[in-house]
């Protein structure tokens, strides 16, 4: 059986005539007797249709071309200049072109037939396809002096994808971004790095224990073009995070659809790694655990990564600029079945090598970068910043607030303790900066949802710097709390403004009818605007809300969506009923009494079974909707049936 299925597989690919289109194999248009005489294609200038896996995609090289292959071997590879195409790695491709020779590099170009014969992505880098026990992309071992530019096997790996291992770096700087390697065999250049970056500081190393990358040529020179961070294994015992992290562009395009493509080529490997934390322990919610975040030092796209302990004493205490070396290995934790995130699970104590170093810049990114896996995954554990963002909406199911640049919604969450009480900004107030790290959670990758499945965690309130805006209302209270037909009503409230108020009112209406307005006065001795609804009788039903304006004619309001909420209270001199503090009128459905002191009656109708396994007992008053409640922190032993009065917030 497993002589039949490679039959099949190799047929499916090499075959010289796939129905009525005859395949060219690309050692066809390669191969060369003497490359040192003669190094131009035999098929120069003649269209051919060729077939073969893309080893190289092209968003690793600026979405200006990529890399096929057909075999494994030398002369098995080509680059094909195709802009835009949009060729995914692992992708089984047939291409009708032009054969070319560009200064010396052998292309195809001019393509006027692309066709995806398999787009199925395998995760794991080499593994596309099996070959009696090899993989179709599985690098081929070369050394250092053979894909040289003077080397003999230089020529015939042309565009074919190979790796080269325990190699020396003998001049970090060649020029152009460009660095050179050693296998003690002869040098052989690095390229640059194409759109996609392999995050990797030659100056940093001595040595790479395996450096994979397609080979090159260009202005006269051969070199091995790494494709991202993965490729290239750094020497010395740590890995550094963006190897961990980075993940291909076709990777994130499918991620939305499968929710998992963005998970880390590295799961289930244990790793060192060293870092400098820039999220400390003890400051975000963490459950019943613990967790923190450290980066490489020198900050930018897949740079950092969470570490998360279920026991909260499993970590020593970690402060911001902590430089530290850890052991573990590399897991990915899913929320919602819709969120992916890599996470870095510490199996050895945290070495603290030093302190007080110097945190990561901040990269400034666009709201809209945070809405799709393309441009937000590299963010993910990184603190960024946002820029010139407009509140927008202050009622998001979850988290604080969302904002946007222009470019498209985000949520400020507050995941930190210190933004514990943040009051909302008013909506269209303009935020110069918030900044935080990037957290992949929950949310939806549909393209009609508010909020995608990335946000932003400020760290502290200084984190966000207000600029301009509406007037801020702050702190409102009325007082008394529960009126009674003979009390005129105060409402007051703080209100800050970087101009001047130009007024500032309540807007009342009783019993749902018209609403009539109040001016509110500055209280010097207590800093607050101050504004008085009249005494209205008793059942009357009273709802309110706040507008204050500055000399610039900004206005807002508190609550700040006023189709969704407002306050409000019942007269009732008798006394409240459970549905006068249960009902609301508004779809926001808070109590109208939420944070008052009242006193109600009615009748257990729940025993000790329910307060034992719950810590409540349900209390109710009538038969009518609204008319039930649940009790905290009763310490009487209460009986089903029991009458009760109770007073409490």
């Amino acid at each position: 059986m497993r002589k039949v299925l490679v039959v099949v597989l190799v047929s499916f690919l090499f075959l010289s005539v796939y129905g009525q289109t005859e395949i060219t194999k690309i050692y066809d248009i390669q191969y060369v007797p003497d490359p040192s005489s003669d190094d131009a294609s035999p098929l120069n200038g003649q269209v051919v249709t060729i077939q073969g896996v893309v080893s190289g995609e092209s968003w690793a090289f600026g979405n200006r071309y990529y890399f096929v292959q057909d075999s494994i071997g030398p002369w098995s590879g080509i680059m094909v200049y195709d802009a835009d195409r949009g060729a995914n790695y692992g992708d089984i491709v047939r291409i009708t072109g032009e054969v070319t020779e560009y200064y010396g590099l052998t292309e195809i170009k001019n393509v006027t037939s692309f066709e995806v014969i398999d787009d199925s992505t395998i995760k794991r880098p080499w593994y596309v396809l099996s070959r009696d026990g090899d993989t179709l992309l599985a690098p081929i071992d070369v050394t250092t002096g053979e894909i040289g530019t003077d080397g003999t096997m230089a020529e015939a790996y042309e565009g074919v994808l190979v790796r080269v291992k325990n190699a020396q770096i003998t001049n970090p700087d060649a020029g152009w971004g460009e660095w050179e390697i050693d296998d003690g065999t002869g040098p052989c250049l690095v390229g640059a790095g194409g759109e996609s970056r392999y995050y990797f500081d030659p100056s940093e190393y001595d040595s790479v224990k395996i450096m994979v990358g397609v080979m090159d040529y260009s202005y006269s020179a051969r070199k091995i073009q790494p494709r991202l961070a993965y490729d290239i294994v750094e020497g010395g015992e740590y890995t550094r995070i963006q190897r961990i992290q980075q993940v291909r562009y076709s990777n994130l395009l499918k991620t939305p659809i499968d929710t998992y493509s963005d998970t880390s080529y590295m799961v289930g490997d244990t790793v060192k790694v060293r870092g400098i934390v820039t999220l400390p322990t003890g400051l975000c919610y963490a459950g019943a655990g613990i967790k923190f975040i450290f980066s490489e030092p020198e900050g930018g796209p897949w740079s950092a990564i969470l570490s998360y302990h279920p026991d909260s004493t499993a970590y020593p205490q970690l402060f911001e600029g902590d430089l530290i070396e850890v052991e573990g290995y590399i897991g990915e934790y899913r929320t919602g079945g819709t969120s992916n995130m890599t996470e870095f699970w510490i199996t050895s104590p945290i070495d603290i090598i030093d302190v007080g170093r110097e945190l990561p810049p901040v990269d400034t990114v666009k709201t809209g970068d945070l809405r799709h896996p393309t441009t937000a995954e590299q963010w993910g554990n990184v603190i960024v910043a946002v820029k010139d963002a407009k509140v927008v909406d202050v009622n998001p199911q979850y988290g604080l607030f969302g904002v946007d640049d222009g470019t498209g919604i985000v949520l400020i969450d507050g995941q930190s303790d210190s933004l514990y009480g943040y009051p909302d900004p008013p909506l269209g107030s303009v935020f110069s900066s918030i900044k935080g790290w990037v957290y992949h959670h929950y949310g939806s990758y549909d393209e009609s949802a508010t909020y995608k499945t990335y946000k932003i965690e400020p760290l502290y309130v200084t984190d966000l710097v207000l600029s301009s805006g509406p007037p801020s209302i702050e702190d409102v209270e009325r007082n008394p709390e529960i009126p009674k037909s003979t009390d005129d009503v105060e409402v007051s409230a703080n209100i800050y403004t970087n101009d001047e108020i130009e007024y500032a009112k309540v807007f009342f209406s009783v019993n749902g009818g018209d609403y009539q307005s109040v001016d509110m006065n500055l209280d010097e001795a207590s800093g607050k605007w101050i504004g008085t609804i009249p005494a209205q009788s008793n059942g009357s039903i009273v709802d309110y809300f706040i507008e204050a304006a500055d000399t610039c004619g900004r206005i807002s309001f508190m609550p700040m969506d006023t189709s969704a909420t407002r306050y409000g209270y019942v007269i009732r001199d008798e006394g409240l009923t459970i549905r006068d503090i249960q009902y609301s009128w508004w779809k926001i459905a808070d109590s109208p009494f939420e944070g008052c002191d009242v006193t109600l009656t009615g009748v257990i109708t729940t025993d000790t079974v329910m307060n034992n396994n719950y810590g409540a007992y349900a209390m109710q008053c009538g038969e009518d909707k609204y008319s039930g409640i649940f009790l905290f922190g009763v310490t009487e032993l209460l009986s089903r049936g029991d009458s009760v009065r109770v007073t409490g917030t």
